[in-house]
């Protein structure tokens, strides 16, 4: 596994669609801990629920076409209101992957006067494992 790493190589597949523009992202994952009433063992816990985050910046405006079939496929997703699959990776094999299924939870578009255009989306992921790509 490398560990080399760069953010700007990262790409988020969305079902079969790769935001191919410039993105980053923020994983997150979490577990619920129930703790146990017991006089025999201090502190014990169970290990509850696991919940999921996944939320991304990028630019809509750029020098490719893509930018905008991108931004149009999110907007799509939003209004099916359905589960997609989801992959986090670089390509580089061996290295971390991250895949899962979400919904399109937020989305928002940025327009500033006189800068580049940007969005930003927040995914309600369902299921989620962390593993190496192929």
């Amino acid at each position: 596994m490398a560990f080399d790493y760069t953010g700007s190589a990262m790409r988020i597949m969305l079902a079969t669609k790769e935001i191919l523009h410039e993105i980053d992202f923020s994983y997150g994952a979490s577990t619920e801990f129930q703790e146990l009433a017991s006089k025999d063992i201090e502190n014990a816990v169970n290990a509850g629920k696991s919940t999921f985050t996944l939320s991304g910046n990028g630019y809509a405006d750029n020098s490719a076409d893509d930018a905008q079939v991108d931004i149009k496929a999110l907007f799509a997703w939003r209004a099916a209101k359905d589960s997609k699959a989801f992959t986090i990776a670089d390509g580089v094999s061996g290295n971390l992957s991250i895949a899962g299924t979400a919904y399109l939870e937020s989305m928002e578009i940025q327009g500033t006067h006189n800068e580049v255009v940007t969005y930003s989306f927040t995914l309600k992921v369902t299921a989620s494992t962390v593993g190496e790509t192929a």
